[in-house]
C-alpha cells in the first residue's frame, strides 16, 4: 500500500492508518512499535509475541530454545511449526478496527507464502527498517549475546571439519546481506533510522518516513 505523506496524516486523524515494520532482529521494529503505541496510541501487533503465546512459550529466549539453532535435528520441523503459527497471525489481522495499528512482524515475514505477504502489502504501508552497512558487525553480536528464534530456510551450511558455531558466525552475515534485499523488495518504502549507529528520536522517525514517501 503507497501512501503519501498527507495521506498518512489523514488516515492517523480518522484511526484508519496501518503501518508494518519489516527487517531483521534486533534492528528496532518492537522499539519503533512500542513507541507509536506509547506516543500516538497505535494498536501495538507484536508477531513474535502472539507467537510465544500461542506456544505457551513465556518469552523470546524460550522460543529460541524451542526452535534452536539450523544443525540441531529437532530445527528443520520446528521452523516450520513457527512459519505456520506466523502466517496464522499475521493474516487474522483485524485491519477493520477504527484504531491505528502497527504490525511488528518478525524477521522472516519474507519467508511466509505469497498470500501472507499480500495480505500486509495490501492493508498496511510496509516500512524496510534499513541495517546500515556499519551495523552489521553489532547485529551478528547481538543475535550471539541475545538469541532470538531465526528462520534460516537454505542459508546455513556446514563444511567438513568446522565447528556448528564457527559456521553459524560465517553464515550469519551473509544471511543478513541476503535478506538485506529480500526487505527492500516487499516494503513499500525503506528509511534508514540510524544515526552514528544509534537509533533515531520519535519526532526524527516520523521526519524521515515522510521525507522518504
Amino acid at each position: 500500500m503507497i501512501l503519501t505523506s498527507e495521506q498518512i496524516e489523514a488516515r492517523k486523524k480518522n484511526n484508519t492508518l496501518r503501518l508494518a515494520f519489516v527487517g531483521m532482529s534486533n534492528v528496532g521494529k518492537s522499539f519503533r512499535a512500542s513507541e507509536l503505541s506509547k506516543f500516538d496510541d497505535f494498536m501495538n501487533i507484536s508477531v513474535d509475541d502472539l507467537i510465544g503465546a500461542a506456544m505457551q512459550l513465556d518469552d523470546m529466549s524460550e522460543l529460541s530454545d524451542w526452535m534452536g539453532y539450523p544443525y540441531e535435528e529437532k530445527f528443520k520441523g520446528r521452523e516450520q511449526e513457527y512459519l505456520q503459527q506466523e502466517e496464522k497471525i499475521t493474516t487474522n489481522v483485524d485491519v477493520n478496527l477504527n484504531k491505528n495499528i502497527v504490525l511488528d512482524t518478525t524477521g522472516s515475514f519474507i519467508y511466509l507464502p505469497q498470500s501472507a505477504q499480500d495480505f500486509v502489502k495490501n492493508n498496511f504501508l510496509v516500512i524496510n527498517l534499513e541495517l546500515p552497512d556499519t551495523m552489521l558487525d553489532k547485529m551478528v553480536e547481538n543475535f550471539f549475546a541475545h538469541p532470538k528464534p531465526v528462520v534460516w530456510g537454505e542459508s546455513f551450511n556446514l563444511q567438513e571439519g568446522e565447528e556448528r558455531q564457527d559456521a553459524l558466525r560465517r553464515c550469519y552475515p551473509e544471511l543478513l546481506k541476503w535478506r538485506t534485499d529480500k526487505y527492500k523488495e516487499v516494503a513499500d518504502v525503506s528509511v534508514n533510522f540510524f544515526e552514528d549507529n544509534t537509533w533515531v528520536g520519535y519526532k526524527e522517525f516520523w521526519k524521515r518516513l515522510r521525507n522518504r514517501l
